[in-house]
Order: C-alpha cells, then structure tokens, then sequence
C-alpha cells in the first residue's frame, strides 16, 4: 500500500489571547494524507501501546469531562491530530510542566489538514514536545502507513529513539529546567494567568510584562516595578539585613565577617560548632554552607563562598527546617520548604538506584529551584483565605501523589476546581448576585463554624462588609454546646436569623432557637439583630431580603440543593418576595 507520510506545514507560537483561544498555545498544522482514513479504530493496537508507553493518559479527561474520556475516544475512534495533541500535553507533564488543555480542529476546506493546538509552559519544550508526540505516533503505526515530513518545523530533535519514554523525557525536562521560570516566577505567572491578565515573558530570563497598554506591569522574578532599590540591595546584603532585623529586637544568629580563612577559623572558634559559611552577597542559596563542624570543612565552605563574593559571613547554626516564602501585598501567597538531598532505603535498592529514582521525580529541582505549593493559585483556598481548603488541597495532593499521579496532572486538578455549587455543592459554594456575595455552607459544628469565621474575617476586607447568617444546630446536642454556637454565631455575624431542623430530635419547638440567642445576647450582638425561625427556607429568605449591595450572606443549610435553588431564584429576580422564592425554591 502506497501512502503518502504525514507532513508538518507550518507552526506557531501564540504568546496570550489568540483566533483560536484565550491562553498561550501552540499550533502544529498538519497534513494527514491517507492516514485521514485511518481513525484509531482501524489501526489495531495504537491504542494499547499508547496506554502502555504513557500510563497518565487515562486520567485525561477529554469531551467525556473524567479521567479514562481520552481512552474510550480512542477505542471509539479518534483521528491521528487528536491524537498527538494528548500525547504532546503528557509529555510535557511528564517532565514537570502543568498544561493539561489543547483542541484539534480541521482545517476548513482542506480535506485531510488539522490544526494541532495545546497549552505549553514554555516555547521550546513545548515545540519539542510536539515534534516528540508525532514522532511517537509515527512510530506506533503499522510500518507500511509510517512516515514524516517537515519535522524541522516544529523543533530539533530530541535525543533518543521515538518510543524511549524515558530519554525523551528526560530531555524535555533539561529543556523545563533551561528554558522554564523559577518557582516564585511561575507562582505569580499562574495567579495572573488565573485572573484573566495577558502575561507575556519579554526575555529568556524572567522577565515577565503583565497586562497591556497604560495598565502594564513588569516583573523578573518576584521583583516589580514598584519594588524598593534600597531594599532589594539591603535584602542582598545578608550582613546589612540582619543587622536592620537585629535594631528593631528582631533575633539573629551571631556571626561574624570575614575576608581570610584565618579570620574564618577565628570566627568559628568563638562562635561554637556547628556554623554556616555563606557568602556576603548573593541568593538562592548559592555558595552556602551548612554544617560546617571542623577547621577542614571550615576552609572548603571559606573557599566556595568566597567563589560568590569576596566577603564571607560565619554563623552559628540554629537547627530547624528551610523555606522559601513569596509575600504579595503583606500576605503570604506561596510557601516551600527547602530539604536537603536525601535518600531513604527500602530494604532492596541500592544507594545508586535510590539516587537515580529520586533524579528522575520531576518535582525535584535544580540549585534553588523546588516544587511551591502556591495557595493563591488554587481557587478553592480563595486567595489562601480559606486556610481549611489549603490542608484539604494538601490532603488531596498527597494522597493524588501516592496513587502514581504526575504532579503536572494534580496541580491542573487543583486549579481547576473551584468553589462553585457545581465543583462543591453546600462546601463553600459562593456566588455573587445583585452586588451580595453568598456563601452556602454546610457547617454544622463549632470546628465548621471557627473556620468558617476565619474565612469571614477576610472577606469582610478593610471596608468591614456586613455580614447576615442563618445558623441552625440539631437539636439533640447539650443545651451548652446550643449556647456556646449561638455566642460563636453572635460574634461571626451583624445579623442571625436562627432557624430550626424539621426533625428537633426531642426537643420541644422553640427550645433551640431560644437557647442559641441567649448565647448570641451574651456575645453582644443586639436582640433587634436576632430573628428566629421555625425553618430553613423562611431564615435563608429573610437573609436575602435584608441584604444590601457588598453585604455578605452565608447560609448554613441542612437541604443543600434546596437552599441553592432559593438563591438561583433570588439571584435571577432584582426584587424577590419571600413567597415566590418559596414557591420557586420548592417547585
């Protein structure tokens, strides 16, 4: 059978917002030939050997919305140009790149052409990337129907043969590593990202433009524009930071400067082994030394720091763990801590292999380089506000990792789930409607509450928004656990409407209502603030009808889709009476 090689025709690079989307993505156009006719379906075993080469496809999720919706187009039949988009957005998150989206389109009047499209954290392993999954594909097909053209297109080759994952990985990752940004670069490019603000990367460095036009802002790293000479320089020079720090009754190790070894040894006798050895200026850590517990050790970490900057600084170690933290408009929006290369045995491996398979982890970096946990980047912690979601995305992270799943896959997770009815129905649902923020909770215990309370404090920012709640508590707890949530209730809102249960587990009507407002009286919040409700649906209707614009209204219901259905139907109409969103709410 004579077939004509699938050929590349051209390439491009978008940067930001583009004719065929709103992110940065790359387009690979190519011409399928005969292989047009040949949907996966027709060529037995691509399939299998996909899976088995490049296992993280089954978690893409595809048209289907869920992990294993790539696989079944695949049984079901997809074309070639499908095909390669998958499998170019997996190699990059095999070697450590977060992109999980990317189309593929026909090209219109032009029997056999596709636009190849799919997001890349950077431009040249992101080409690379592509030029790999075609020629992985290639390589999977039926030898008679095999054959490119025009790969020089897209990018160079990388080394190794088309079906040695493991090599071309590894040389995609060299590319992350050269070409990528540094972790506190990536953490604010990814909130920008996620803001909906144009981001576009000016040089091969880190310097980044956000925004256009009057509106622009430019960074290189975690320096901006507006950023301080005098204290950049200050924060440089170790010596002239601690010294500030210490004025202000701030603790500092002891430790001195120094120029020779000599007055290293000197230093160190005085101070006490162990010390650290770093140079005067200087950042990511380079030319430092910790540890040092000898006169020996002392010359070799005199010697690489003075590598960095003439003059030398000797401390005494103080023990404890390393991080780095990234601060944006005094908050704290990303944390990593910094841990020294290890190797843990298993009771098989060699200390060799040990090293090898904590290299070939793509989490780990280079030099200063680390996996952030960016709280601002996942929009279920709102900005890092809600503190209870940043331990759940951790929770769920860990236990993601020790299923197997790339960290590529479980940061994108991460980003995409947010605090909507739909993702999270009645945990931290929010919406917005009529200038009210609303949030629909299903907290029913003082620990629920706390948080929630913490989340609060937050949103009510520096214009003190009004807040309106509806608390309501089964009515089997102790009479003191109703008062203690009626202070907590007292003090979290300006306004409660307290509402009981349909079921009052024994207790006669009214009791506990009345015994969560003696709490919320005690607390200080005013009798005229208080209402009381026989139940849900009347409390969470008067909430949102005493609400104002930049109020803030949080539900805490027991029928959850119930409840949201009142809040649709309050939402779609400027003027709601509590009967029609009754009668709205319960059909």
């Amino acid at each position: 059978m004579t077939t004509a090689p699938l050929r590349v025709l051209e390439r491009s690079v978008y940067g930001g917002p583009n004719l065929y989307s709103r992110r940065p993505m790359i387009r690979i156009r190519v011409d399928l030939g005969i292989l047009d006719q040949y949907p996966s379906d027709r060529l037995p075993g691509l399939g299998e050997a996909l899976r088995s080469l490049l296992p993280g496809l089954a978690d893409h999720g595809c048209s289907y919305g869920e992990p294993g919706g790539f696989l079944r187009r695949l049984a079901e039949g997809t074309w070639l140009g499908h095909i390669i988009e998958h499998v170019a957005i997996e190699l990059q998150t095999k070697a450590g790149s977060a992109v999980t989206r990317g189309k593929t389109r026909k090209v219109r009047g032009k029997p056999g052409q596709y636009d190849i499209l799919y997001c890349y954290a950077d431009a040249p392993s992101g080409l690379a990337a592509g030029r790999a999954a075609i020629e992985l594909v290639d390589a999977l097909l039926p030898s008679a129907m095999q054959g490119t053209a025009g790969l020089d297109r897209v990018a160079p080759a990388l080394d190794g043969a088309a079906t040695d994952i493991e090599a071309r990985v590894s040389a995609l990752r060299a590319l992350v590593r050269k070409n990528g940004l540094g972790p506190s670069t990536a953490a604010l490019v990814a909130e920008a990202r996620r803001r909906h603000i144009p981001v576009f990367r000016l040089d091969r460095a880190s310097l980044i433009q956000l925004g256009t036009g009057q509106r622009q802002r430019r960074i290189r790293a975690s320096v901006t524009g507006a950023t301080s000479l005098i204290g950049a320089e200050l924060a440089a020079n170790k010596q002239a930071a601690k010294e500030m720090l210490a004025s202000i009754g701030t603790p500092v190790p002891a430790g001195e400067l120094v120029r020779t070894a000599p007055e290293a040894e000197r230093a160190a006798a005085k101070l006490g082994w162990p010390v650290v050895v770093k140079p005067l200026d200087g950042n990511q850590g380079r030319g430092v030394t910790t540890g040092v517990a000898d006169d020996g050790a002392l010359r070799d970490a005199f010697e690489r720091a003075q590598g960095i900057a003439p003059r030398v600084i000797v401390e005494r170690q103080l023990i404890g763990t390393d991080h780095r933290i990234l601060v944006v408009g005094n908050a704290v929006v990303a944390v990593a801590e910094r841990v020294a290369a290890h190797v843990t045995g298993d009771g098989r491996s060699s200390i060799s292999r040990l090293i090898e398979a904590v290299n070939d982890d793509p989490r780990r970096g280079l030099g200063h380089e680390a996996v952030l946990i960016p709280a601002a980047n996942i929009p279920a912690t709102l900005d890092g506000a809600a503190r209870f979601n940043i331990e759940n995305a951790a929770a769920a992270a860990a236990m993601a990792a020790a299923y197997g799943i790339a960290p590529g896959t479980i940061a994108a997770g991460l980003a995409s789930f947010r605090p909507s009815f739909e993702d999270s129905p009645g945990r931290l649902s929010l919406t917005e409607a009529h200038g009210v923020r609303i949030v629909v909770d299903y907290a029913h215990n003082r620990a629920a509450l706390t948080a929630l309370a913490d989340l609060l404090a937050s949103m009510r920012g520096e214009r003190n928004a009004r807040v309106i709640g509806m608390i309501g508590i089964p009515g089997d707890r102790r009479d003191c656990d109703l008062v203690d949530i009626g202070a907590l209730s007292g003090r979290m809102f300006d306004v409660l409407m307290l509402r009981e249960n349909v079921d009052l587990r024994g207790r006669p009507p009214g009791e506990a209502n009345a015994l969560m407002r003696q709490g919320a009286l005690a607390a200080g919040l005013d009798a005229a603030a208080i209402g009381l409700y026989d139940g849900e649906y009347d409390a969470a209707a008067a909430c949102l009808a005493a609400a104002r614009p930049g109020d803030i209204v949080v539900l805490t219901p027991t029928d959850v889709d119930g409840i949201w259905r009142l809040v649709e139907a309050w939402a779609a109409d400027p003027g709601p009476e509590d009967v029609r969103l009754l009668q709205a709410a319960n059909g």
